[in-house]
């Protein structure tokens, strides 16, 4: 059944949005990363264990507090979990602070004036309490200016679309393809799909529908050229493959399974036609129909495909009902 699809009034304007959102790193940079929100507590836990000493204190009381603030103050100037911008400087004097206490305390010099790690001794001099109190003005002017930039962050809070999880969206849409198919679906077909998976997190419900009909297309081509025997042949549209596709004579082997043609002729139609009108908004409902309708097209094209490369062609085996045995 056609499905209505939402239409922008005469006098409203729609913005398309190229929004990259590739995982993998490109020039070494990633233009969108997920981030670990619980290195922000361990960050504030261990900056504010070690400003929680007061002296005099024995060298060995901070030693694991000392590690453990180095340790995420470090991470932090690496840019993980966030590159850091106006913090970095006070972020740097919190380092300084850091050092300074390492090397008044746990470091030795030998005869040629190389410097190492010292446990101290027991009878070790204390630390002064001006260390621990250069220590906590620091971390507040850390924390005020850390604060602010953090006020500005862009963190945003994406929920689930029905029962599809976040992350699969986003990083692995295409797992939703079969392992024993998945040979058989095009390059581009993947990327497309990942492109969709991604854009339907985010709500880009058009743009996800256009990934979706650029994906069924991609395999839809394979299709086409290993059923009709034109390897490498393109055409310029839906129809022309699906006409030239059905007009296979029945008993041809390979042949193409026509419950599989007739749902990409119903999302041509429904779909595949009208998404790319610059007026057509689909909603979130309409976008999530036309993934499960992409996915299930695309799964039956990979199948098709499968079974003509092995040779043999097996009807859908349904319940009550055994598969039918391929002819000798």
């Amino acid at each position: 059944m056609a499905r209505r699809l939402g239409i922008v009034g005469a006098r409203s304007s729609e913005v398309v949005i190229s929004l990259p959102f590739v995982l993998e790193a490109r020039d070494g940079v990633r233009d969108m990363e997920r981030i670990d929100q619980f290195s922000f507590y361990r960050l504030a836990k261990n900056l504010a264990a070690l400003a929680g000493f007061n002296g005099p204190t024995r060298p060995s009381d901070i030693l694991l507090p000392l590690w453990s603030a180095q340790g995420v103050v470090n991470e932090l100037l690496k840019g993980r979990p966030i590159p850091v911008g106006v913090s970095r400087a006070a972020l740097m004097v919190l380092e300084s602070r850091l050092e300074s206490l390492t090397r008044d305390h746990f470091t030795t010099t030998n005869e040629d004036g190389e410097e190492s790690f010292q446990f101290p001794a027991e009878n070790a001099a204390p630390i002064p309490n001006w260390q621990f109190d250069s220590w906590r003005q620091a971390v507040a002017t850390f924390e005020t200016v850390f604060s602010a930039e953090m006020a500005e962050a862009t963190s945003y809070y994406i929920p689930k679309r029905g029962i599809y999880d976040t992350p699969a969206l986003i990083d692995r849409a295409d797992d939703s393809f079969p392992a024993e198919v998945r040979p058989f679906v095009a390059a581009k077909t993947i990327e497309d799909w990942q492109a969709a998976g991604r854009c339907l997190a985010l709500n880009l419900c058009t743009a996800s529908g256009f990934h979706v009909v650029r994906a069924v297309e991609g395999t839809l081509e394979s299709y086409f050229q290993a059923f009709t025997g034109q390897p490498g042949v393109t055409k310029t549209g839906w129809n022309i493959y699906l006409t030239e596709l059905e007009a296979i004579p029945d008993g041809s082997v390979p042949m193409p399974d026509k419950k599989t043609l007739a749902a990409i002729r119903q999302m041509k139609d429904d779909y595949r036609n009208p998404v790319v009108h610059p007026r057509v908004v689909l909603s979130e409902a309409d976008a999530r129909v036309l993934f499960n309708n992409g996915e299930s097209a695309i799964i039956g094209m990979a199948q098709g495909l499968k079974e003509a490369a092995a040779g043999s062609q097996i009807a859908l085996a349904l319940a009550g009902k055994p598969a039918a045995t391929p002819a000798p």
